[in-house]
């Protein structure tokens, strides 16, 4: 059943939110919202600029049928709640960047995780990125699974998260 399974590849371009600027900046605090309505899974584009793993195309279906399971009532229950949200409690320096721990509000429930990332402030635009690895309990989430779990998702995911903030006009 395993070489049914493909390695999905889960986009948004539609994240707002607020980010208030401290110095030093590890006094810096935000808040993001996701939508889940936002989240396209195995974009052809993005698989493609993606490379490695996601190379190879995902049949529309396939893609369809993920986001569909993902946003269902048995994982994300987008219906329920339609928006992630990510809030830091915390930013601290840390080796060659920084850390926050987020409070992610998801599927009914909050969860803290730690994020490492970095910051390129610009003159009107402020770069950060952010790539780590989670587990679905990190999230208090149970991996999508079905035929009694012959078929299940992979437990654990990676994230790289690149955003672009600018000042509000």
């Amino acid at each position: 059943m395993q070489k049914l399974g493909h390695d999905h590849l889960i986009v948004s371009k539609s994240l707002t939110g607020d980010i208030a600027l401290r110095e030093p900046l590890a006094a810096s605090s935000f808040v993001l919202r996701v939508p889940l309505e936002s989240l396209v899974v195995d974009d052809a584009e993005a698989r493609a600029a993606a490379g490695g793993i996601f190379a190879a195309p995902v049949p529309a279906r396939d893609a369809e049928g993920t986001r569909r399971n993902m946003l269902g009532e048995k994982l994300l229950n987008a219906a329920r709640e339609p928006v992630m949200t990510l809030a830091s409690e915390s930013v601290t320096e840390s080796a060659g960047g920084y850390e926050a721990r987020v409070r992610v509000g998801l599927a009914g429930g909050e969860h803290v995780v730690t994020v490492p990332f970095t910051l390129r402030p610009g003159k009107d635009v402020l770069a950060a990125h952010a790539e780590f690895r989670l587990t679905h309990a990190d999230l208090g989430l149970e991996p999508f699974t079905v035929a009694l779990g012959a078929l299940k998702v992979r437990d654990d995911f990676e994230v790289d998260l690149t955003l672009e903030a600018r000042p509000a006009a």
